[in-house]
């Protein structure tokens, strides 16, 4: 988060390539010491700027939520999931009403706000900007032409507080795809005959929002278990033909191989084949299926 704090520009840079990509900001030990009121005695917990960190659940309002930065979207243009963090609507995400949901009585027009609802990648009502008030608090936009922010941010001039009995554990760098570790050739001389291939390798590293991953949880026991997942992704060399030369000749040393095999075959957790050899995308989801039931399935 201290890189942002006297730079803007890094708030610019494109998310890493790949689908789904994005950025998270977690709260460093430099701008933990820059949150400080009264010489540095007491911790200001209210933010002040943006963007706003994940490594907190905040309280606008008194409702405990996240903001989520919008996939695909440089953290400038302050884009946001606002993700319920406890309460009854845990696990949901705050969506923007519509000009048409306004109730008119008399002379007074009233917005009628839709309760929050499942995170769903292609649902625009649900984004939201945040905008930076030039002198206290800020103020909400909706993404979608005639939407109108949830209530609670509707407001001009609404704060945001961290709560500091939540934290999440984001440790370490998560920077998506290393391209040239995942396009680097194995060193063959390093495989000895018979080994079965190379070691596996972390080629890439993110930090997912758990309404992101779909494992057949809860939204609400999702948020319980973990606001965020850890995922990798190890990639590894089989071999696929060996043969030794026991005598000595002055042919060319050839070896022909008819077989066709698979180029690539995703694996979870190392080992659980994945339905058709790789992911499968359905309405914007990646599936990852286990091509036969496991042990710890029911």
């Amino acid at each position: 988060m201290s890189r942002y704090l006297d730079n803007p520009e890094p708030a610019s840079e494109q998310p890493p390539e790949g689908p789904g990509c994005g950025f998270l900001v977690v709260e460093d030990k430099a701008a933990v010491e820059r949150a400080t009121v009264c010489w540095g005695l007491c911790y200001d917990t209210q933010l002040h700027i943006l963007p706003f960190p994940q490594s907190h659940n905040l309280e606008v309002d008194e409702d405990a939520v996240v903001f989520v930065p919008v996939v695909g979207e440089p953290l400038s243009t302050h884009r946001y999931y606002i993700v319920h963090a406890a309460g009854r609507e845990a696990g949901k995400v705050s969506a923007c009403s519509r000009e048409g949901d306004k109730t008119t009585f008399r002379f007074f027009s009233f917005v009628n706000d839709v309760p929050p609802r499942p995170f769903h990648h292609s649902d625009v009502y649900q984004q939201v900007e945040v905008v930076k008030l030039p002198h206290r608090g800020f103020k909400a936009v909706a993404v979608a032409p005639d939407g109108i922010p949830p209530g609670f941010l509707r407001m001009k001039g609404w704060t945001v507080s961290k709560l500091t009995h939540t934290k999440y554990s984001l440790i370490g760098d998560a920077q998506g795809i290393d391209w040239p570790l995942r396009l680097r050739m194995p060193n063959l001389d390093g495989i000895g005959i018979g080994s079965g291939g190379s070691p596996a390798v972390i080629v890439g590293r993110w930090y997912c929002p758990f309404m992101f991953i779909r494992d057949g949880k809860r939204l609400k026991d999702q948020v319980k278990w973990s606001m965020f997942y850890k995922m990798t992704l190890e990639q590894s060399w089989e071999e696929i033909y060996n043969c030794d030369n026991d005598h000595v000749s002055n042919r060319r040393d050839e070896v022909k191989v008819s077989v066709t095999v698979r180029r690539s075959t995703a694996l979870l957790g190392r080992t659980g084949t994945v339905q058709e050899g790789g992911p499968q995308m359905v309405d914007g989801v990646m599936w990852f299926r286990p091509a036969a039931r496991q042990w710890w399935e029911k």
